[in-house]
């Protein structure tokens, strides 16, 4: 059986186009650290009620 003849073009995501901020030239930490302390925030929060609710 033969194997069809595909070639495929090769897709190069780099760093830099991978970060969470709109413009690679305006990177700042806040575009990945402030989302992360949020949601770090958020959990905290939510362990302490389901722990009160449970003692």
């Amino acid at each position: 059986m033969t194997e069809p003849n595909i070639e495929h073009e090769q897709i190069v995501i780099s760093t830099d186009d991978a970060r969470g901020a709109q413009d690679r030239g305006r990177v700042t930490a806040g575009d990945t650290l402030l989302p992360m302390l949020i949601g770090g925030l958020v959990l905290i929060v939510v362990a302490f009620i389901v722990v009160m609710a449970i003692v």
